[in-house]
């Protein structure tokens, strides 16, 4: 095999791997959320003032929660509702 393919098949593991990473630390966050009645209407619900601090909404995080829920879903061959995930994220990441 040339040091290209697997240079390339090497990169590729790494995204990968990333990905299926990123996807269970969504779901170990999803289940908090509701476990811990994080969610609006549960026992203590994330609000504006409780995250002020990181220039963020309670709106942001739970789009946050519903991309990991569709995220799931999309893995799980099950339908997912349709957004404007990429605002979510770019909402939400801190690398920039």
């Amino acid at each position: 095999m040339s040091t290209k393919k697997i240079i390339f098949a090497e990169t590729l593991i790494r995204q990968v791997t990333l990905i299926a990473q990123a996807a269970d630390m969504g779901n170990q966050a999803v289940d908090s959320y509701f476990d811990r009645g994080f969610n609006s209407g549960g026992a203590d619900p994330i609000i504006d003032e409780d995250i002020a601090s990181l220039e963020i909404t309670a709106d942001q995080i739970a789009a946050g929660i519903t991309f990991f829920q569709n995220l799931s879903k999309v893995l799980n061959n099950e339908v997912a509702t349709q957004g404007d995930y990429d605002a979510t994220l770019n909402a939400l990441r801190s690398d920039i």
